[in-house]
């Protein structure tokens, strides 16, 4: 609009000096001349069209020698050198003023503003709503040209989001355009790499289990002939007993420690029936409780989760040895199994001593244990027992709790596992 306006006022510039070169036919006394219309000029010589420039001419003596389109004996404006705007004939106007040395004569040229302003409006319009219509235009032109070309990146996205988690295999998308095929490429290399990387994990495992259990299960079998033949063993020798089976316990949890972390282990997820994996656990553990008369009680039916089996035993066998471990003599332990709409929820109660609410977030960590190696139930332990059920919760995206059982004595753990038909539900 600034713009406009410094062109309309050059153009009142035009007009005065077009009049001030003017030097004959301007009658001596006031008239109103109408400027000569040819019919078949095409030029508009009703009112409307009259009324939006004013001309006067005027004298050093404010005598009027020029009237065009205004019938006015006065100046519209203070004969001043210059532009200014005035209420004129019911419209605003803007005049400038243009005084002549030569022939002495003030020169008045004036537009209304309205005009003025319309015009520029229609100028602008005119200039910007094309660039205001092409907007959205390539807005659409660029979303649907970015789509198209973003559909062999969007193809090998999803390849990758619907792989299973034991799947490593390299990715072949047919038709891929030449500029994807190095980032496919760069893909299959660090697929190749990773399973390059478990594997090499799993032998790990498979080898440390075998070159530790066997000098172990080797000791373990000297110590026990020497115990076999000493009428009255030592307590050295006895001290070599406990020392013996505390790593060989310590290998096996390190080894299950290994085996069951999220980031290596590559669970093999199936239906399972809960309550026959805690019934195959708990005949393989039932000596342990025999062994301190402790009273067993597996309450629950027949529930089903989505997991893997192996590391679901592990997550038993290690809640069942910590309860029986820590629990007293004659002590009791407790296995429920119940569900809601959405979860099935496990619970490990036993009546022993229990951990303080201060340290239960801690006993989740590895190689930590309750009073460290002091514990006030003289057992042996490295502190992986809890770590290891951790790492199998968080590999099933299940939820654990540590807390105070029903009868505010000992310790109840809740493991809480989507439902089956949860799972399936997400699914679709």
């Amino acid at each position: 609009m600034s713009a406009a306006e410094v062109l309309f006022d050059e153009q009142l510039l035009e007009y005065a000096l077009l009049v001030s070169r003017i030097h004959t036919d301007i009658p001596s006394t006031g008239s109103d001349l109408k400027p000569k219309i040819f019919p078949d000029a095409g030029v508009d010589n009703s009112p409307e069209f009259q009324s939006t420039l004013v001309l006067q001419v005027f004298s050093s003596e404010r005598e009027l020698l020029f009237n065009f389109n205004t019938q006015s004996p006065e100046p519209l404006v203070t004969l001043e050198a210059g532009y200014a705007d005035v209420n004129f004939d019911g419209y605003r106007w803007h005049a400038f003023t243009y005084f002549e040395p030569s022939q002495e004569r003030w020169i008045i040229a004036a537009q209304r503003d309205d005009i003025r302003y319309t015009l520029a409006e229609s100028v602008i319009l005119e200039s910007v709503l094309p660039i205001v219509l092409g907007i959205p235009v390539a807005g659409i032109l660029v979303w649907l040209l970015t789509g198209i070309g973003m559909t062999p990146i969007r193809r090998l996205a999803n390849a990758l989001q619907t792989k299973e988690a034991t799947d490593l295999g390299p990715i072949n998308i047919e038709g891929s355009p030449s500029e994807l095929i190095p980032l496919q490429n760069s893909t299959n290399e660090l697929l190749e790499r990773l399973q390059g990387s478990f594997n090499r994990e799993k032998r790990f495992a498979a080898d440390a289990a075998h070159e530790l259990r066997t000098p172990i299960s080797i000791l373990k079998v000297q110590i026990h002939n020497l115990l076999e033949d000493m009428q009255e063993p030592s307590a050295s020798i006895r001290q070599l007993k406990i020392g013996i089976d505390r790593m060989g316990h310590l290998v096996e949890q390190i080894l299950d420690l290994n085996r069951t972390a999220p980031d290596l282990y590559m669970a093999q997820f199936n239906d399972l029936n809960l309550y026959e994996v805690c019934q195959g656990v708990v005949s393989d553990i039932y000596q342990q409780f025999a062994a301190k008369n402790q009273s067993f009680e597996l309450v629950g039916t027949d529930l089903r989760i989505r997991g893997d089996q192996f590391a679901i035993a592990i997550l038993l066998k290690n809640l069942l040895s910590n309860a029986s471990k820590y629990t007293q003599d004659g002590g009791q332990i407790k296995v429920v199994l119940s569900e809601n709409d959405r979860e099935v929820i496990l619970q490990v109660i036993d009546n022993g001593p229990g951990i303080p609410e201060a340290e239960r977030e801690r006993a989740l960590e590895r190689f930590y244990r309750t009073g460290g190696d002091r514990h006030a139930s003289k057992e042996s332990g490295c502190g992986l027992g809890l770590a290891i059920v951790k790492h199998i919760v968080d590999m099933h995206n299940a939820k654990i709790n540590l807390e105070d059982p029903a009868g505010g004595e000992g310790l109840c753990v809740t493991i809480r596992f989507a439902s089956h038909d949860e799972i399936k539900k997400h699914e679709q």
